[in-house]
C-alpha cells in the first residue's frame, strides 16, 4: 500500500487527527452560515409580536446540534486512535514472534549434541555372568583389605569431550581396609578438589541401600534416583559403578537392585536402558587421571 505525504499510511494517527480538523473547520463554517440566516430572520420578524421566543429555540437547537456533532467528533477520534494503538501492538506482537522464531534457530546447533547424548542407548557392558566361582577365589568378609604393594584404591569418574563422554580413573590413599559400601559412597561425594574437570553421574540424588557380596556377585541395591536422567548419562553411571566395583580380582559380576527389585529397564520413558540380570566388566576404554590419552 503506498504512503502519503511524510511517510505516512492512510491509516496512520497524524492523517486522522487531520481529517478531524477539516471535519472541524466544515461545521464551523455550516454554524456561521446558520448563524447569520438565524439574524436575518430575527431581524425580518422583529416587529412581531412573540418572534424572541421562535428566535430563543432556534440559537437552543443551534447550539444543540453544535453540541452534538462535538460529541460525534470525540467519538471518530477516540475510535481512530484505538484503531492505530491495536495496530502498534498487532506489530510490536509480531516482531516477539519473529524474533522468538529466530532464537530457537540459533538454539538448534546447541542442542543438538545435548539430544544426541540422551537419545543413546546404552550396550551391554558385559556377557552375563553364572555365578559359578572356584570358594577358595572369593573373600568371606565383604570388606576389601587393600594389598600391603598398594597404598590405596581407585575411582572412576567422568569427564566430558564435547558431546562424548570419557570414564577417568583417579587414586585415593587409604589409612586402612576399606568396605564396598565406602568405595560407593566416595563416588556419590565426586572428584576431589584438586581433581578438575571430573564429574560424576553417581549424585547424592541416589541413595544407596546396601551392597552385598556372595560367591563373586555383588549386589547394589538403590534407591529410585538410578532412573534419572537421560540413557547416556544412566549408562556411565552404572559403569562408574562397575569398573569402581571391579577393580578387585574376587568380583566377577555386579547385580543392580532398586528399592530392592530387580528391574528391567533403567530410566523411564523412551530413555530407558534395558538392565541384564547380570553386569560384566565395561567394554569401555579408561583414561588415567593426569595422562592425556
Amino acid at each position: 500500500m503506498s504512503r502519503g505525504a511524510g511517510g505516512q499510511g492512510p491509516g496512520s494517527p497524524v492523517e486522522a487527527e487531520n481529517r478531524t480538523v477539516l471535519i472541524l473547520g466544515g461545521i464551523l463554517l455550516l454554524l456561521i452560515f446558520l448563524d447569520r440566516q438565524a439574524s436575518e430572520q430575527i431581524n425580518l420578524r422583529a416587529a412581531t409580536p412573540g418572534v424572541t421566543q421562535p428566535a430563543a429555540l432556534i440559537q437552543e437547537r443551534i447550539q444543540s446540534g453544535v453540541e452534538e456533532s462535538t460529541e460525534r467528533l470525540k467519538g471518530v477520534k477516540e475510535a481512530i486512535r484505538g484503531e492505530a494503538e491495536d495496530s502498534l501492538k498487532e506489530g510490536v506482537n509480531t516482531g516477539l514472534e519473529k524474533g522468538k522464531h529466530a532464537l530457537e534457530e540459533r538454539l538448534v546447533p546447541v542442542k543438538r549434541p545435548i539430544d544426541d547424548i540422551l537419545n543413546s542407548r546404552m550396550e551391554d557392558p558385559g556377557p552375563a555372568v553364572d555365578g559359578s566361582v572356584r570358594a577358595e577365589q572369593l573373600q568371606e568378609d565383604p570388606r576389601v583389605q587393600i594389598p600391603p604393594t598398594e597404598r590405596g584404591y581407585h575411582l572412576f569418574f567422568l569427564r566430558f569431550d564435547g558431546s562424548k563422554s570419557r570414564i577417568v580413573r583417579v587414586s585415593r590413599s587409604a589409612s586402612g581396609p576399606v568396605t564396598y559400601m565406602d568405595l560407593l559412597q566416595a563416588l556419590r561425594s565426586g572428584p576431589g578438589d584438586q581433581e578438575t574437570g571430573l564429574l560424576t553421574a553417581v549424585d547424592r540424588t541416589i541413595k544407596i541401600h546396601s551392597v552385598e557380596e556372595e560367591d563373586g556377585v555383588i549386589t547394589v541395591d538403590l534407591g529410585g534416583g538410578i532412573h534419572r536422567m537421560g540413557a547416556s548419562i544412566i549408562r556411565d553411571r552404572v559403569h562408574q559403578i562397575c569398573f569402581t566395583l571391579f577393580q578387585f580380582s574376587n568380583i566377577k559380576a555386579v547385580r543392580i537392585l532398586v528399592d530392592g527389585a530387580k528391574p528391567d529397564y533403567l530410566g523411564t520413558g523412551a530413555e530407558r536402558l534395558k538392565l541384564p540380570e547380570y553386569l560384566g566388566y565395561p567394554d569401555r576404554k579408561i583414561q588415567i587421571y593426569g595422562s592425556s590419552s
